[in-house]
């Protein structure tokens, strides 16, 4: 029996508003694009961009496995199966990672195969594999199935580098509305306005108390206020 943590369902986020507020806000993260100066192009690999035959890009696993750990801290992959396809050796990982937001263990699975080489101008058999050629296919079979894997996660992860239309910009579906909809550099209101505001953030006894102020709020001042008060409510 596994002792991992089932996923939230879409229901319990939506009656936790804080907490479907900070996977939008993680998500967003990890759907920002990877740096470019951090894309390589591959030297065989061929991709059409724009109705244009060009070089495809990928995300080093080097890269990978930083994001991995500025994002997750704890993480591991694990080697499901591996095996050997036509030439090639293949791996299936599973990755699993820590959520910061949730701080249950989650996982994304990918698949990953390198060929293996062999003397020049020989069919691949026992006696033609170069030395060392599954020793150096492997870890490369198991790097592509981390990085199939963690695609998974977002867009940081290089998923889209080769792919025409993708939707530039991650929306969240709470922040939009509680978060992102006023703005305290657009709006301004009076000092007693404020005032008023602020004293009913002070008086607030619950989290969801509080939560019903955040429409209302327009300068920086009141946003300051609501989240500390926030952090200070424990119910």
């Amino acid at each position: 029996m596994s002792n991992e943590k089932k996923l939230r369902t879409f229901q319990e986020l939506h009656y936790n508003p804080e907490e479907a507020f900070k996977n939008d806000e993680f998500k967003k993260l990890v759907n920002n694009t990877p740096p470019e100066k951090w894309l390589k192009k591959h030297p065989l690999a061929k991709v059409k961009k724009n109705g244009k035959e060009t070089s495809s890009r990928y995300l080093p696993i080097d890269k990978v496995e930083y994001l991995l750990d500025l994002i997750y801290q704890r993480w591991y992959p694990e080697v499901i199966r591996e095996g050997v396809m036509f030439n090639s050796v293949y791996a299936t990982v599973r990755v699993h990672v820590l959520n910061p937001i949730s701080g249950e263990w989650e996982y994304y699975d990918g698949v990953g195969a390198k060929d293996i080489q062999s003397d020049s101008g020989t069919t691949l058999t026992m006696e033609t594999i170069k030395s060392a050629g599954v020793q150096m296919a492997l870890p490369a079979a198991k790097s592509y199935a981390i990085k199939d894997a963690v695609e998974h996660i977002g867009a940081i992860f290089g998923r889209n580098v080769n792919r025409d239309g993708v939707i530039d910009e991650f929306k969240g579906q709470y922040s939009t509305k509680e978060n992102d909809a006023v703005q305290p550099e657009t709006k301004k209101r009076s000092d007693a306005e404020t005032k008023r505001i602020l004293v009913l953030i002070s008086a607030a006894k619950t989290k969801d108390n509080l939560r019903q102020l955040r429409p209302d709020l327009v300068t920086q001042e009141e946003f300051e206020a609501f989240e500390e008060k926030m952090k200070s409510l424990t119910n």
